[in-house]
């Protein structure tokens, strides 16, 4: 017991910024480089921050913002990481949903998350 304690008692680095913060930053550090290459798109950090921003300035007038759930249910794609991105951007928190469970399912906990908005692809 006392060797487990031993290899565990390091503990990670803490970040004080927002994912989306740090982001933001690393985009403007490299711009060009490929961020997300799916099988739907390809974007560069550049693209990839500035879609997600034009998303995240439409998800706030629709009400997004601290506190509230943005149900996304997308299959893998560039877009489902775009949403991601955009929903934390606005200052609201996503709700990930598996497109492949039954609709009820979904409808159920779209419900329980009193979204303003879902993002569906």
């Amino acid at each position: 017991l006392q060797q487990i304690w031993t290899w565990n008692k390091t503990v990670p680095a803490t970040f004080d910024e927002l994912l989306h913060r740090l982001f933001s930053k690393r985009a403007d550090e490299i711009p060009n480089a490929l961020a997300i290459d799916a099988w739907d798109k390809t974007l560069t950090y550049a693209e990839l921050d500035r879609a997600s921003g034009q998303l995240a300035g439409r998800l706030v007038k629709a009400g997004v913002g601290p506190e509230v759930l943005v149900p996304l249910c997308f299959e893998k794609s560039a877009w489902a990481i775009v949403s991601m991105l955009a929903v934390l951007k606005a200052g609201g928190a996503f709700v990930p949903l598996d497109p492949s469970q039954p609709p009820a399912r979904r409808q159920k906990i779209i419900e329980l998350a009193r979204g303003k908005v879902a993002l569906v692809s």
